[in-house]
């Protein structure tokens, strides 16, 4: 019934099934150990792949950290999607690394979740809830501080929690500082958003999540968890 990750990760048009697809998974792997949507369930190889996941994104966030170029080329597979380009895993992850800087934006694609579309997985799962319009964003943490200018000690005009809220390009927000530091001091590095309730203010843009931010996916090849593509984004 999905469309596939293929479709997610490179953006299919009006992917309301694969989103549905998506946010139904996001939805059973935030459900309690052992319990599902309906209740009890039991152990299943779905359970156990899941489970091997969670070690292997343990395992793959540690490298990403330290961008250790040999522990990550044991987790890519060694043709990997980027966008709509097929690329050889050792350039590619070279050149990501290049000064041994953390892969900042595989790190906080695994720290914001994971959901499942079809046979594979796919991070973050708030790009499930992003939009092709660029002029949209998630907000991916809960009482986050909306403030009436983009500085720390600007006064609080509101809250937005795990929430889509329209972005004003006019302001020139530039995800792409993320990239290079986790916490940019610049302007830019705040997004000017109105609520859907109606609240105007910026957010510093850690919290958010837009459609050009990088996404990856992860399948279960030869009984292990490879990463196989990633699109959006600086990588």
């Amino acid at each position: 019934m999905c469309g596939g990750w293929r479709g997610v990760c490179r953006g299919a048009s009006k992917r309301v099934v694969a989103v549905h697809c998506v946010l139904m998974s996001a939805l059973v792997t935030a459900t309690p150990e052992g319990q599902g949507l309906l209740g009890p369930v039991t152990r299943s190889p779905d359970t156990e792949m899941s489970e091997s996941f969670s070690v292997f994104k343990t395992t793959l966030r540690a490298a990403a950290v330290s961008c250790d170029v040999a522990r990550l080329e044991r987790h890519v597979a060694p043709k990997v999607s980027v966008g709509y380009e097929t690329a050889d895993r050792g350039v590619v992850l070279r050149q990501i690394c290049d000064g041994g800087r953390p892969w900042r934006s595989l790190r906080d694609a695994l720290d914001l979740g994971v959901s499942r579309v079809d046979d594979a997985m796919i991070a973050p799962s708030a790009y499930a809830l992003g939009d092709e319009d660029a002029t949209t964003a998630v907000v991916v943490g809960r009482n986050v501080r909306i403030r009436v200018r983009p500085s720390v000690t600007a006064p609080v005009a509101g809250v937005a929690s795990l929430e889509r809220v329209r972005v004003d390009a006019s302001h020139g927000f530039e995800i792409s500082l993320f990239d290079d530091a986790d916490e940019p001091d610049s302007p830019a590095a705040w997004a000017l958003v109105t609520t859907s309730t109606g609240v105007t203010g910026y957010v510093y843009g850690r919290y958010l999540y837009t459609a050009d931010r990088t996404r990856f996916v992860f399948e279960f090849v030869n009984g292990r968890w490879t990463l196989v593509a990633w699109a959006g984004g600086a990588g």
